[in-house]
C-alpha cells in the first residue's frame, strides 16, 4: 500500500511541477483485478461499523457490538477448477 501511495504522490508532484503528460489530472491504476476497493487492500481504511449493531452469530445468539470487517476469502475461488477455461493448464 505504501508503494502505491508513494507512486501517487510522485505523480501528483510531477503534475504540480509541469513535468507530467497531463498537467492537472491523470489516471492512476491500482492493479488488483475483480473489482477491488481500497478497503479490500487495507482493512484499516474501513474496519467495520461506526456504532454498535446487532450481529447474528453462528451459534444463533444475537449480540450488539461494533461489527468488524473480515477480509474476503479468495482462496476458495482460486482453488475452484470451474473458474478456468476448458482445456487450460494455467493456474491463477
Amino acid at each position: 500500500m505504501n508503494r502505491l501511495i508513494d507512486k501517487a504522490l510522485a505523480l501528483q508532484r510531477q503534475m504540480k511541477e509541469g513535468k507530467s503528460l497531463y498537467p492537472d489530472d491523470d489516471a492512476f491504476v491500482i492493479p488488483r483485478g475483480e473489482r477491488a476497493r481500497l478497503e479490500q487492500l487495507d482493512l484499516s481504511i474501513h474496519p467495520g461499523t461506526e456504532k454498535p449493531r446487532k450481529l447474528l452469530k453462528n451459534d444463533g445468539t444475537i449480540v450488539t457490538q461494533v461489527v468488524k470487517k473480515k477480509a474476503p476469502n479468495t482462496a476458495r475461488r482460486r482453488a475452484c477448477p470451474a473458474s478456468r477455461a476448458p482445456g487450460s493448464t494455467a493456474t491463477r
